[in-house]
């Protein structure tokens, strides 16, 4: 028997992750402090044009790893400096991760529709949306994590 059902799963969950992380970043205002926080350390970048040492009010800023910031001023040179731009990578990040989910199930011999549950779980757990549409870098962090650990797994 053919599962034609299985076969659209991977293009539902990336439905899902459209309409709920990506089209509603733009549609809330910024939350103090972190997402002023995550926003200002990037622009702090393009405008000094150092993009080795992260700033914060001119100050060095090393709570982070550097990678997070690039990644938010590269959306925001992309998008300008809005909501959406700063919120981007992070949903990407969540999106990547629930993409890792879908094939390390797919690797290990499971049917899409069983990946795809998998993946959708993740994206539909909370900590993992909160994280995603947030502009804040630990759902770039849990993507290299999850990357890391599946690729031991196999």
């Amino acid at each position: 028997m053919i599962d034609r059902g299985g076969a659209r799963a991977p293009f539902a969950i990336l439905a899902l992750f459209l309409l709920v992380y990506i089209a509603p970043l733009a549609l809330r205002p910024l939350s103090a402090p972190d997402e002023y926080r995550y926003g200002e350390v990037p622009r702090e970048m393009i405008a000094s044009g150092d993009w080795i040492v992260p700033r914060l009010n001119g100050m060095p800023y090393f709570e982070k790893p550097v990678l997070g910031y690039w990644l938010i001023a590269i959306s925001i040179l992309a998008f300008g400096p809005n909501a959406f731009a700063l919120r981007l990578p992070s949903a990407l990040a969540a999106g990547a991760t629930a993409a890792v989910i879908y094939f390390l199930f797919r690797r290990i011999g499971r049917e899409r529709r069983d990946a795809a549950l998998a993946a959708a779980a993740y994206l539909t757990s909370l900590l993992p949306f909160v994280l995603g549409v947030t502009a804040i870098l630990d759902s770039v962090f849990t993507f290299f994590v999850t990357a890391t650990a599946a690729g031991l797994f196999l």
